[in-house]
């Protein structure tokens, strides 16, 4: 199973310059993270990143791995303390169907400007901490690796595959990262080599998500997609469509809700369209309840929904 790294762990890394990622993941599993983020409102903190990407089997490395080339590319940007991604205007309003193609060429470009593969990118981490004295403190990684350009999405992703390997350990309070002894009186010419065979063996031990019964995901449904996820992507909608969702009548409103909101249970669970009766049945009645209540940010005007407290 993949590692995750506690919230303390991240905090040891928590540095903000654009570099490249450590692992790569395909453009397609990165259009399903940034149709998730985009579903979301174009912006997504941790808590609901967790709920909706572990079922999807996408774990954190890759989340940060993609994080790091949008960020290079100027498509997203990452709040100070690290806990908040944000879609650029561009992104937040691009074609979902050409999310794939921009993440590849993001990643392209990420990598050309680097200058590094990412065996060579993480080589030069191992130094880093080697020349440290084969460790490095919270302190210590947010003046020497930031000023390399490492980022905190970067380092995750080489101390995750490095703990599984065995080849670096944390302290018990995740202030300090060291060096295995081997990996400390390694010769440094070997560094991107020993990085390569663990990522090797890391990426095998994935394992495929298991494909979701109806049982199963009408649960998640239940519990992630009510009203309120309604009234979520109703207010995103409405921003792009100049703050009212214009629609001839409630009966097709309530439509268009539904298939947006099935389209996004999809695309969060990777389950085919069209859902099982009882998961499209759970989603109406979340957007009967929406409607009947839209709560104070929204009004329903002859069949639109318009969203107050914004600015077409």
């Amino acid at each position: 199973m993949t590692r995750r790294l506690a919230p303390a762990c991240l905090a040891l890394l928590a540095l903000l310059a654009p570099a490249a990622p450590a692992a790569a993941v395909t453009p397609e599993r990165a259009a399903l993270v940034i149709g998730a983020i985009r579903d979301y409102g174009c912006r997504m903190d941790e808590e609901p990143a967790d709920r909706l990407f572990d079922p999807m089997g996408i774990p954190r490395s890759d989340t940060a791995d993609i994080v790091a080339v949008l960020e290079s590319a100027g498509l997203a940007s990452v709040s100070p303390d690290g806990g908040t991604v944000t879609l650029s205007q561009e992104l937040c309003a691009a074609d979902p169907a050409e999310d794939a193609a921009t993440y590849a060429a993001a990643e392209a470009a990420a990598e050309a400007a680097d200058g590094g593969e990412p065996d060579e990118r993480a080589a030069r981490f191992i130094a880093a901490v080697r020349d440290n004295g084969c460790a490095m403190t919270e302190t210590e990684a947010a003046t020497g690796l930031a000023a390399m350009g490492f980022t905190a999405d970067e380092t995750v992703g080489y101390v995750e595959v490095l703990l599984e390997a065995g080849l670096v350990t944390l302290s018990d309070d995740f202030q300090q990262l060291r060096l295995a002894e081997a990996l400390c009186a390694a010769d440094p010419a070997a560094d991107a080599a020993a990085f390569a065979t663990a990522l090797a063996a890391f990426e095998a031990a994935r394992p495929e998500p298991e494909p979701l019964d109806a049982a199963s995901l009408l649960a998640l449904v239940r519990d992630e997609f009510g009203p309120g996820a309604v009234a979520e992507m109703a207010a995103f909608q409405a921003t792009m469509e100049g703050c009212t969702l214009e629609r001839a009548d409630r009966a097709a409103l309530a439509a268009a809700l539904r298939e947006m909101m099935a389209e996004h249970v999809s695309m969060v669970f990777a389950v085919p369209l069209p859902l099982p009766e009882p998961v499209s049945a759970e989603l109406a009645a979340a957007v009967d309840g929406f409607l009947a209540d839209p709560g104070p940010e929204f009004s329903i005007e002859d069949g639109r929904i318009v969203l107050t407290d914004c600015t077409p």
